[in-house]
């Protein structure tokens, strides 16, 4: 009984697959060649796919609270520092104090942004009034934030002036560590390099 229902589905493909070649329409075949890659004005090979240490920073469009819409690349006026959080994630939440850390030490000297990219913009500004954080908040979408956390958070991003990432870290430690050993160290060296 296997061997009859193998054979007539062997036979129902031939059949199909012969069908095709004999109702008598051509097919067209094409060299390669005749195609031309795509030139429209959407496509932009400068804008990278994902971040990446030593690379252009992907642009992203971030959400304010008050629903005002910004580019990313709007704050490369000053190094930035780029943190992607969520309120559920005690990790982020552990790094959050060595931002404001970081506002104490520089101030208007760098743009500090905390990116919030799975809460509900109303869950995140709520967290956001309660807390005594004096640096700068906003939402991004799941496609945006993807390009800078595509295996999870907490992600930070230190870009310079020219929009290149100096740092990419993911994970956490604590916020003394984390304002020590890592960020600190990266400001220092950018604003060295400004001044010759």
């Amino acid at each position: 009984m296997k061997r009859k229902l193998l054979f007539i589905f062997a036979a129902c493909m031939a059949l199909t697959a012969c069908a095709s070649t004999m109702s008598g329409e051509k097919i067209e075949v094409k060299d390669i060649s005749e195609y031309e890659a795509s030139t429209s004005d959407d496509d932009d090979d400068d804008e990278p796919d994902r971040a990446e240490e030593g690379k252009k920073a992907p642009d992203i469009t971030i959400t304010k609270f008050d629903g005002i819409e910004a580019m990313l690349s709007d704050y490369y006026d000053k190094p930035t520092i780029v943190e992607f959080w969520a309120t559920w994630c005690t990790y982020c939440k552990k790094e959050l104090p060595a931002l404001e850390m970081l506002k104490e030490t520089y101030g208007d000297d760098i743009n500090i942004i905390a990116l919030n990219c799975s809460d509900s913009a109303e869950d995140a500004e709520e967290f956001w009034n309660e807390s005594s954080y004096t640096f700068e908040a906003a939402m991004v979408s799941d496609d945006d934030s993807y390009k800078y956390a595509p295996s999870g958070i907490p992600v930070t991003v230190i870009i310079d002036t020219d929009g290149i990432v100096q740092m990419y870290l993911t994970g956490s430690t604590d916020a003394e560590t984390m304002y020590n050993d890592y960020f600190v160290p990266v400001f220092d060296e950018i604003f060295e390099d400004t001044e010759e």
